[in-house]
């Protein structure tokens, strides 16, 4: 059985964590470094879309709450 199919397996007839040390796919020192600059581009532009997104719905919440300011007056016990 190929060696990631043994994670998908019933729980019974998985791999122990010994046999998964012991796998020759896992003693394989030689780590492939062909994709990791285009993986990390692909990450960073990730991140950097993430954190715009974030501020952008940041900027539509403060908006609303400008807009109306009543909730968050109910919502602290104040009433004007």
């Amino acid at each position: 059985m190929p060696f990631l199919f043994q994670f998908m397996v019933d729980r019974n007839e998985r791999a122990t964590a010994v046999e998964v040390v012991k796998d020759p796919w896992t003693q394989n020192r030689k780590l492939s470094t062909a994709h990791r600059k285009g993986t990390l581009d692909h990450l960073n532009a990730f991140n950097a879309k993430r954190k715009l997104r974030g501020a952008v719905y940041t900027i539509f919440a403060m908006k609303r709450m400008m807009e109306n300011p009543e909730p968050l007056a109910l919502m602290n016990g104040v009433k004007s």
